[in-house]
């Protein structure tokens, strides 16, 4: 009888230990995905940045599809290396600053149901005057 109690206590609490592990390991997989995710947005921004201190015209770039006018928005898509695709939204109603927002989607997401990262900036697109009278 003691030693079928042992066994039954030991038991619960090895289930305990296992099911702590699997959640931490959920948890640490999530946590990846969310990551990575960030790092490609946080690239793309800087990359736009770097775009718009060079006054280049999104549109005259191929890997910037543009996809569709929504309000002040315009929506473009791009593959970026790895399992994301990114959507970029500019508005430049304000010109010469432009909200910039950068969204990060699995790339089997095509319907982008689940957003796995996002950033959102307000530049000034084009070179400073640097002339002074």
């Amino acid at each position: 009888v003691e030693i079928l109690a042992s066994i039954v206590i030991l038991s619960l609490i090895l289930i305990s230990i296992v099911t702590v592990f699997n959640q931490s390991a959920r948890t640490n997989k999530a946590s990846e995905t969310i990551i990575d995710a960030t790092f490609v947005v946080q690239q793309e921004m800087e990359t736009i940045y770097k775009l718009s201190q060079e006054s280049v015209d999104i549109n005259d770039l191929t890997e910037y599809v543009y996809q569709m006018k929504d309000g002040t928005w315009d929506i473009y898509h791009k593959s970026a290396s790895g399992p994301y695709f990114l959507e970029i939204k500019l508005d430049d109603s304000e010109s010469p600053m432009v909200r910039i927002v950068v969204s990060a989607y699995e790339s089997t997401d095509i319907h982008k149901t689940k957003k796995q990262a996002q950033m959102e900036t307000l530049i000034k697109w084009g070179k400073d005057d640097e002339s002074s009278s």
